[in-house]
């Protein structure tokens, strides 16, 4: 599977990076600093969000691969849609 120029399996792995990882990472401070209640629940949706289209902006910008940057954005906004969903049934 492609997306425009990009290797369609780079794209799938960062959208799943940056969702899981993303998760992962917020998990990891909300342990650390103790969070609880809202400011917890902030933190772990935030966390599990799909990539922010600035990534393509900033990815043009500096001579990187804009391609791949926005089948990043794209397939983690697709994504978003079971995630999402999933992530509030977890911390609610």
């Amino acid at each position: 599977m492609t997306f425009g120029l990009c290797n369609g399996a780079n794209a799938f792995g960062g959208s799943l990076l940056r969702i899981l990882g993303g998760f992962a990472a917020a998990y990891i401070a909300v342990k650390l600093v103790g969070a609880d209640g809202i400011n917890r629940q902030v933190l772990l949706l935030y966390g599990s969000l799909p990539a922010a289209a600035m990534n393509f902006i900033l990815t043009e910008k500096f001579g990187q691969d804009p391609n791949l940057a926005a089948s990043i954005v794209v397939l983690s906004t697709f994504f978003s849609v079971v995630t999402i969903p999933l992530v509030f049934w977890l911390i609610l």
